[in-house]
């Protein structure tokens, strides 16, 4: 333990090639200071010492490897060791860029270890020592690539799950992501709106997403119409190159789609029942192997609400519920067009399970109506959540949204 210069906790430094099945092996040393700061001494100690000594492992498997994959991995171990003193820091400036590159090296970027935690929630708790081996001979993006492509997965599917994850975070957690003990924070925004319609428009260059990195654009209500339809438009090179999704977010649960663009590089996704929403967001993740070319990168997108274009006039609908938000009951209001059309109406949750049929019988020309009391078809009262209300008849089918509050 030293007291170290220039406000560092700790410092390694690999020494000597070493003879071992690992050609690029080195012997190392490190230091930790006793100059505490601010922090408190103990977890700084532990904390510390871990993510130093962590350092002479990966010397001794392959330390020709980037600084990105040296620190972010190192702290990742922090977690591990002294889950108690462990503190997401690296990851807060992490958030507030998420559009640089995953591996950019830059000042505490380097220091966010959540990638790992991501790849380690899901393939297992030793996937970074599994990425380690794998390095003996080759770089850490290498391994990464190997190791992901025998597990069946997708790394490119991988960075837009993980730009989702890292949007459900800090306030914004649902229960379903990280891990609470992280403490990992909410990804910023780049840009919000509250008024429509939001004309074509782009982010500045030093703030539009890097290879790896992700934009997050919010559209906020209250809603002035049914739906809101966002629209992209990027380079048709980036196709293949990106994920583009839409979430509509509110206090009981969200929704997403993903953007699929046409050959031109331009799509759009409407999000139905707009106003059931608190907001929605614009999530575009580029994948690894994205060009850093400034001008393939760029890429435009708009908003604005659009009512629901009526259906053809001998069509089965539902018109609507009333009232919609409810607490104890709704009425959901529909048309048959002609006498003697098999009709069924039935709710369902979010992830597609029944809930509840409402009517399933022969119904008679012109407009109906039905009452939810917002229990399940065991008379179980239904958790507070955004519902789906489907109606088929006479060959139509339409949908709609129910909110249940408590």
């Amino acid at each position: 333990y030293y007291l170290l210069p220039n406000g560092l906790f700790g410092w390694a430094s690999g020494m000597d090639h070493v003879e071992s099945a690992c050609e690029n092996s080195l012997n190392g040393i490190f230091a930790v200071t006793t100059d505490s700061g601010t922090r408190n001494f103990e977890s700084q100690q532990k904390c510390t010492s871990e993510h130093e000594y962590y350092h002479l492992l990966q010397y001794a498997y392959n330390y020709r490897q980037s600084s990105w994959v040296l620190e972010s991995t190192a702290r990742n171990s922090e977690f591990h060791v002294w889950p108690e003193h462990a503190n997401p820091w690296g990851v807060w400036q992490w958030m507030t860029h998420p559009y640089y590159s995953l591996w950019d090296g830059s000042d505490f970027h380097k220091y966010a270890p959540h990638f790992w935690i991501y790849l380690e929630a899901h393939y297992g708790r030793d996937f970074m020592t599994r990425i380690w081996k794998r390095s003996c001979h080759q770089n850490v993006f290498d391994a990464l690539f190997e190791e992901v492509a025998e597990l069946g997965a997708d790394l490119d599917d991988i960075l837009a799950d993980f730009a989702l994850w890292n949007y459900f975070t800090g306030e914004r957690d649902d229960g379903r992501h990280y891990d609470p003990a992280y403490s990992i924070p909410a990804v910023y925004h780049q840009v919000a709106y509250w008024d429509y319609p939001v004309l074509p428009t782009s982010l500045p260059a030093d703030k539009t997403a890097q290879p790896g990195g992700s934009n997050y654009v919010r559209f906020f209500g209250p809603a002035e119409a049914t739906d809101l339809k966002v629209s992209f438009a990027g380079h048709p090179d980036m196709i293949d190159q990106r994920a583009v999704i839409v979430l509509a977010v509110s206090e009981w649960g969200h929704e997403s789609w993903r953007l699929e663009p046409g050959a031109d590089g331009t799509g759009s996704v409407t999000v139905p029942d707009w106003g059931l929403y608190d907001y929605a967001t614009l999530v575009v993740s580029n994948f690894w192997e994205a060009p850093r070319d400034s001008a393939l990168l760029a890429y435009s997108y708009a908003a604005e609400e659009v009512d629901q274009a009526p259906g053809p006039a001998d069509a089965a609908r539902l018109t609507g519920s009333f009232p919609n938000p409810f607490r104890e009951s709704t009425r959901v209001f529909f048309y048959t067009p002609r006498d003697g059309a098999p009709t069924t109406i039935r709710v369902y949750d979010l992830s597609g399970r029944l809930v509840r049929t409402l009517v399933d019988e022969t119904m008679h020309n012109g407009m109906h109506q039905i009452a939810w009391d917002g229990r399940d078809a065991g008379g179980r009262s239904a958790s507070a959540g955004i519902y789906l209300v489907r109606m088929d008849s006479g060959g139509h089918r339409h949908s709609g949204k129910l909110m249940l509050l408590k």
